[in-house]
């Protein structure tokens, strides 16, 4: 065994000098390594026969005459794991030995050296070493014994080699050291093993490499792997394969380079078909679109040469991916983002902008040139990792809120972005019976919105429907049945659904065409387009042919009409030859009041006769309308005072708004009534379009409009509530004015909502309008609005008119450019002769209504307080 060992180290290793092994470097002794085999090999093969040349091996064995038994070999050594075989020989009267293997038994000690199999195959038991050691086995046949002599010798390892012998870039890859032994098995030997990588670059480790093993491939080639394992020393080469690349991406720390810069790295992230990523900069071929700009390594570093942006590309293969870079020689002060907070609905993106500024505080829009990218990206993700790149853009992915950077060479701010809850973009509507029968066959409708994540959503109930033409049907309205159209006259059309995406202002349609067939006859009597109807009103009947839809043949003129009504003056009316079938319930005997009242209506002709019941609802609200009013002395009589109609009040003075409802018995009445009547009714009265604030107030029980200091106009309105069933109603809008007090005694001319004076020289605005508070001149208090230029609604022609109602011929008014901006509006000005006037825009800055000049008048436009 000693000479195995021997053979063994002469091959598998080389002189306690040189104790690395590398499985294509070491020399090997071939004529060893093959006596080294059939060493092996007689280790493992069985033993043929085993009997000697004179013995028998035949099982025919007269056990009364047998005088002994024995083993052959009489004692075996195997290697742990290794099987060898024996027999069990027998000697027979006549000398010859014969083979036992039935009537045996077997008995070792110690137990658990080998493992014996007792069942003999072709006469030949076999014996396995489970474990080092020595153990005898004894067998009996009846009373007689033999004994077999066991040592089973340890296992030797005999080479060690790594594997795998491969490994994929960006795969983090264990490799083991596995151990050969001379019994033909092989296990992991790691533990203990230092690991070392021989190039880097191609093959890397992390700080735990060393001891368990595990190394990325970085760069496709050979690369060795070195494994000290005790004194021994094994190396060999690792092939290091690229996986098939989905995508590339490149990508640096910042977008944008100042000139000069130099040895700035860009990776090439791989995206791999398994969905991991890594950096294949080393094995990607780089170039530039520009290189005047940028110049490239063979390993992704950049230097900047001049200012510019370009592309640079890297490529593996047919897969490539590129990406913007910007050369500048500017620097900025501070950057802005803007917005700081946006909010796309899932499935669209929001848009910012990155600006630098520089020391003037101008600024330079460097979205393009910026990189972007998002904290959550569960949440959202960045335009930048798009081709080509939207720099700037972020997209939404799920509900939540997270934080957006922009980056701008080593520069960078963050905003906000909540995505919200997709919208909708465009509508789809599929229907049933899209073609039937006028007044049996009812389209049903179904709308789905597709929104912004891709999903689709029913929306049926929050679309609005339209029929066209109008007369072929009628959507219904009913919170069960949205969606289906009662069809009502015969004919072609379509039907389109409107939908308001309120989050973007935008009306999305669609529409669907229906087929309305001819209606058919259900029978003949009385069609009414309704039964229930409100006192005051007309109700037009027919009889004859009751089809599905619309009418059949016409009975109305040529039958006899009567109802249950005592008024001898509605049954005249209902059956008379130019009213025939027209209930009017102003004839009523007993019009109602409190409660609705049936009719029963009959109409005859020959021997067919039919009825319908109408019920005739108290009186209703038709119209609303609002009016402001004040009270005001009668012109005959100053003492006796009327209440008047106006469109337009004095500041700080107030009107009643009177809300007056027309009845559907064409009964006009104030509401609240001032008789108590009605008091059913509810009346809430509304204001809007307050031009200036603090024009005016409105007290929404009485009505009572207070206009404030302020002029302006004001939209007056009113919502009256009948009980229920009927639905709130309101009025239209009226307008009325806030306009200040200008008397023409008081030395002042009325210009739209202005009272226009004419200054003293060297006075400013300010002064004219407070002489009048001081009593001066006019006894009353005026405030200033500066000039006429003050306000938006009096620019440029307002300004004219008022100069033109101070009698200034037109050859002398001032120039609209010059009234249409902000300065001196229809201040005037006089050297030598007051006569001549003009703008004083091209000589002189009077830019407020306190500036003055000794030697200028203006015109000063005041409002008046109340």
């Amino acid at each position: 065994m000693n000479k195995i060992l021997c053979i063994i180290s002469l091959v598998f290793f080389t002189t306690a000098c040189q104790k690395t092994v590398s499985g294509t470097a070491a020399p090997v002794d071939l004529a060893k390594v093959e006596q080294l085999k059939k060493v092996l090999a007689e280790q493992v093969k069985p033993v043929a026969s085993p009997v000697a040349p004179t013995a028998s091996n035949s099982n025919s064995v007269d056990s009364t005459n047998i005088a002994s038994i024995r083993t052959y070999p009489a004692s075996v050594s195997i290697i742990e794991g290794l099987s060898t075989t024996f027999s069990v020989l027998n000697l027979q009267p006549s000398g010859v030995e014969k083979s036992l293997s039935e009537n045996l038994t077997f008995e070792a000690q110690p137990a658990g050296i080998v493992t014996l199999n007792t069942v003999a195959a072709n006469t030949l038991f076999t014996v396995t070493g489970r474990t080092p050691g020595r153990t005898y086995v004894t067998i009996r046949f009846g009373s007689l014994t033999a004994t077999l002599d066991i040592i089973v010798k340890a296992k030797e390892l005999i080479s060690v080699e790594i594997f795998p012998k491969s490994t994929a870039i960006g795969t983090p890859s264990r490799f083991v050291l596995s151990g050969v032994y001379n019994n033909g098995t092989r296990s992991e030997i790691s533990s203990g093993v230092t690991w070392e990588s021989m190039d880097s670059s191609y093959l890397q480790g992390s700080a735990q490499s060393t001891s368990n093993g595990v190394f990325t491939g970085a760069k496709v080639g050979l690369s060795g792997l070195r494994a000290i394992y005790g004194t021994q020393t094994v190396v060999t080469r690792i092939d290091i394969r690229m996986p098939t690349i989905q995508r590339i991406d490149v990508v640096a720390e910042a977008d944008t380079f100042l000139l000069g810069a130099i040895d700035v790295q860009v990776s090439a992230i791989a995206t791999f078909a398994g969905g991991n990523t890594f950096d294949i900069a080393s094995s990607v071929t780089w170039t530039v679109e520009d290189p005047s700009i940028l110049s490239v390594s063979n390993i992704g570093r950049l230097e900047a040469l001049f200012p510019g942006d370009t592309l640079v590309k890297a490529k593996y293969g047919a897969i490539s991916g590129e990406s913007s870079f910007f050369v500048t020689s500017e620097t900025f002060a501070s950057f802005r983002i803007a917005p700081t907070s946006n909010s796309p609905p899932v499935g669209l993106s929001a848009n910012f902008k990155f600006y630098g500024v520089r020391a003037d505080n101008t600024e330079r829009d460097i979205t393009i040139y910026s990189r972007w990218t998002v904290a959550d990206t569960n949440i959202a993700y960045s335009g930048t990792t798009l081709s080509p790149r939207q720099p700037g853009q972020i997209f939404g992915v799920n509900k939540g809120t997270t934080t957006v950077t922009a980056r701008y060479g080593l520069n960078f701010l963050t905003a906000q972005v909540t995505v919200v809850d997709p919208i909708v973009l465009s509508l789809n509507m599929t229907g049933e019976k899209l073609e039937g029968v006028c007044g049996v066959d009812e389209p049903k409708l179904k709308v789905e919105g597709l929104l912004s994540d891709g999903t689709t959503k029913d929306i049926t109930s929050l679309v609005s429907f339209l029929v066209e033409p109008n007369a072929l049907g009628i959507p219904r309205t009913e919170t069960d049945k949205i969606g289906s159209i009662v069809t009502k006259a015969k004919g072609d059309g379509k039907v389109t659904a409107s939908y308001l995406e309120v989050s973007t202002s935008t009306m999305l349609t669609a529409s669907i065409n229906i087929k309305v067939k001819a209606p058919i006859q259900l029978g003949t009597g009385i069609t009414v387009e309704s039964t229930s109807i409100p006192f005051g009103t007309q109700l037009i009947m027919h009889s004859g042919q009751v089809m599905s839809c619309g009418l059949g043949a016409d009975f109305t003129v040529s039958s006899v009409w009567q109802t249950d009504n005592s008024s001898s003056v509605m049954n005249t009316v209902i059956n008379h030859p130019d009213s025939k079938g027209i209930l009017s319930t102003l004839d009523m005997g007993d019009a109602p009041t409190n409660a609705a009242k049936k009719i029963k209506v009959t109409t005859t002709k020959g021997t067919l006769s039919s009825e319908v019941e109408i019920t005739v609802r108290p009186k209703e609200v038709i119209r609303v309308a609002t009016v402001a009013t004040v009270s005001k002395p009668t012109v005959a009589d100053p003492s006796v005072y009327e209440i008047v109609e106006v469109e337009a009040i004095d500041v700080g003075s107030t009107a009643q708004l009177v809300s007056t409802s027309t009845f559907s018995n064409n009964e006009e009445s104030p509401l609240p009534n001032p008789d108590g009547l009605y008091t059913d009714h509810t009346v809430v009265y509304a204001m809007v379009d307050c031009t200036a604030g603090g024009c005016a107030t409105i007290d929404p029980v009485t009505g009572v409009l207070t206009a404030g200091s302020k002029e302006g106009y004001v939209k007056v309105y009113s919502i009256v509530t009948p009980p229920a069933p009927q639905l709130p109603m309101e009025s239209p809008k009226a307008t009325i004015a806030i306009q200040s007090r200008c008397a023409v005694a008081l030395g002042g001319v009325r210009s739209g909502l202005y009272c226009v004076r004419f200054g003293v020289r060297g006075q400013g605005c300010d002064q004219t309008c407070n002489a009048i508070q001081k009593g001066s001149l006019f006894g009353a208090y005026h405030e200033s609005t500066a000039t006429i230029y003050g306000h938006d609604a009096l620019q440029g022609t307002a300004c004219n008119a008022a100069l033109k109602s101070l009698s200034w011929t037109s050859g002398l008014q001032v120039t609209s450019p010059h009234n249409s901006t902000v300065g001196v509006g229809c201040a005037i000005w006089n050297i030598t002769n007051i006569a001549t006037r003009r703008s004083v825009r091209d000589s002189i800055n009077l830019t407020t209504s306190a500036a003055a000049h000794a030697d200028y008048e203006r015109v000063c436009a005041c409002t008046e307080p109340p």
